[in-house]
């Protein structure tokens, strides 16, 4: 028997879980799948369907992207659910009496009522995503560049100046200003969802306190875990050494960093953003950077990519810039997706998933 995968959300990153059972290749992923690989379409789309083949899936599960009609009017002959968002509540679960799997892509399932699911026998899986993990390490790579002054120390390595004596070891000797240690500085999150979580796991070791702030607080068992404090946008803006931005770009948050945010800022602090570059009014950043207010910047996003003027903040030996690549060129989401397909893999074979809840 052919069964069927539903996809809750018309969202790219989970129609390439689709494209791997065998779904066309429309124009709109065709212009996705050419942004996330660095292949051409047609070859980035014969790897994503050798998972599915790999995984002896393909011709027996057949993948359905969701309507915007409601989820409960859609599970019925549905096996396996894949969500990211979109609320999966009892109802829709009491809709779906063939349902063997809810796999969450992501790892926090607080949009899926877990209590059906356990009533009604069904595995809900969670998934570590790899771009996730990937963006948490840009987070930091970008929070060490910046605070150990990766680019001035390895322009005056590569280009010593003749001033400078010589000798058998001269520590510091172009007298570089600036290099911290991360250990004792306070690293502020704004935003503590998947990958928010995944930066303050690494970030625990190098011995920094954490702070973070977001619309709802987390469970005081989840904040000692991470051993975080939760504090307001204003007392973390002002407390923090580093603020490290990990919320979503909406009307609400476009320049929620404005020049009166920055202004707020330590002295010498810094700033890092791999979520969305509207998030900060880059004209006021520019500003605070150049007047010396604000210690430096690792942006892997940029208000317009590519941005047509980069020399504003280029020439700042402060800033550290990447071109929107925290995410990985492509690997990641093929990992994400054979994760998927495995869960539902195992399965069908009568197995629990990798993971569960």
């Amino acid at each position: 028997m052919v069964e069927r995968l539903l996809i809750a959300e018309d969202d790219p990153p989970l129609r390439l879980v689709g494209l791997a059972l065998g779904a066309p290749l429309d124009a709109r992923m065709r212009t996705a799948v050419s942004r996330f690989f660095l292949t051409d379409p047609d070859a980035s789309l014969a790897r994503l369907r050798a998972i599915g083949a790999g995984l002896g899936l393909a011709d027996q599960v057949t993948p359905v992207v969701a309507s915007g009609d409601p989820l409960e009017t859609q599970v019925d002959g549905v096996h396996y659910l894949l969500v990211e968002g979109a609320e999966i509540t009892d109802a829709v679960l009491a809709r779906g009496a063939d349902l063997r799997l809810v796999q969450k892509h992501g790892e926090d399932c607080r949009n899926i009522d877990l209590d059906a699911a356990g009533r009604r026998g069904i595995p809900v899986a969670p998934l570590t995503r790899w771009a996730n993990s990937a963006v948490a390490e840009q987070t930091m790579l970008l929070l060490l560049a910046a605070v150990r002054r990766l680019l001035p120390s390895h322009a005056a390595a590569v280009k010593p100046t003749g001033d400078v004596p010589r000798g058998e070891s001269s520590y510091n000797w172009p007298r570089l200003d600036g290099v911290q240690s991360l250990r004792g500085l306070t690293l502020g999150l704004i935003g503590l969802g998947e990958i928010g979580r995944d930066v303050a796991r690494k970030a625990r070791p190098f011995g920094m306190r954490l702070l973070y702030t977001q619309r709802r607080r987390l469970d005081p068992t989840l904040e000692s875990s991470l051993a975080i404090e939760f504090r307001s946008l204003a007392s973390l803006i002002a407390d923090s050494d580093v603020v490290s931005l990990h919320v979503p770009l909406t009307p609400e948050t476009r320049h929620m960093i404005g020049a009166a945010e920055l202004a707020r800022m330590r002295r010498g602090a810094i700033l890092v953003n791999t979520s969305r570059g509207g998030l900060v009014d880059e004209a006021a950043l520019i500003a605070s950077l150049g007047s010396g207010h604000l210690g430096g910047a690792g942006l892997d996003v940029r208000a317009e990519e590519p941005p047509k003027h980069a020399e504003g903040l280029a020439h700042l030996p402060t800033v550290v810039l990447t071109p929107h690549v925290a995410a990985g060129s492509g690997t990641d989401l093929l990992r994400d997706v054979h994760a998927v397909l495995d869960n539902v893999a195992r399965v069908r074979r009568g197995e629990p998933p990798a993971a569960l809840v």
